[in-house]
């Protein structure tokens, strides 16, 4: 008669190959199920990338074209350059408008700084699109302070010149911001 651990035994050897290949299964599937999870983020990636891109786009052309096209119009009428322009000026639509578009810029910014994190903090290529994000948000947050301050009262008129060149700049770097996000989203 065998002995309780003889049988024991005996019993495990015959296992042990079938607990092996379950094994084998599961750390297959992991392998696998980790493949789809670096698929999955890349999936989310694409999504930030393309979302990203077309709230930038909407801000510019809801927000950024009507705002320098009425900046411009006055400070052209102002400085006598114009006459009369084809488009119009409002000051407080200028105003509460030009508050909306730094926030949104400032928002544009920071999902831009969360896809650059979830992408591992790898510049590569976007390095050059990164800093004129950056850039172009500085230049909007200084043109709103201008602004602001200008909205107060009487502005001395290189308040109205620095508004006017950083706001004028910040638009000019968008629109290389959405050449190079369209290269970048086309690329990747």
């Amino acid at each position: 008669m065998m002995s309780m651990s003889a049988a024991q035994d005996k019993d495990h050897k015959r296992d042990a190959p079938a607990a092996h290949a379950q094994q084998e299964r599961a750390d297959s599937t992991h392998a696998v199920s980790g493949e789809h999870e670096t698929d999955h983020e890349e999936g989310e990636i694409e999504y930030l990338l393309t979302g990203h891109g077309i709230f930038n786009l909407l801000v510019f052309l809801l927000l950024g074209i009507p705002m320098g096209l009425s900046g411009l119009h006055r400070l052209l009428t102002t400085t006598g350059v114009w006459k009369t322009a084809p488009f119009g000026f409002t000051w407080a639509m200028h105003v509460s408008k030009g508050r909306i578009f730094v926030v949104a810029a400032i928002l544009g910014l920071c999902g831009g700084l969360l896809i650059f994190a979830l992408d591992g903090f790898d510049p590569g290529h976007a390095l050059p699109h990164l800093a004129a994000g950056v850039a172009l948000s500085v230049l909007f947050v200084i043109g709103g302070l201008t602004g602001s301050r200008m909205a107060k009262g009487h502005a001395p008129l290189s308040l109205k010149y620095t508004h006017a060149a950083c706001n004028m700049l910040g638009i000019a770097l968008f629109l290389f911001q959405i050449a190079s996000g369209l290269y970048m989203l086309l690329a990747h």
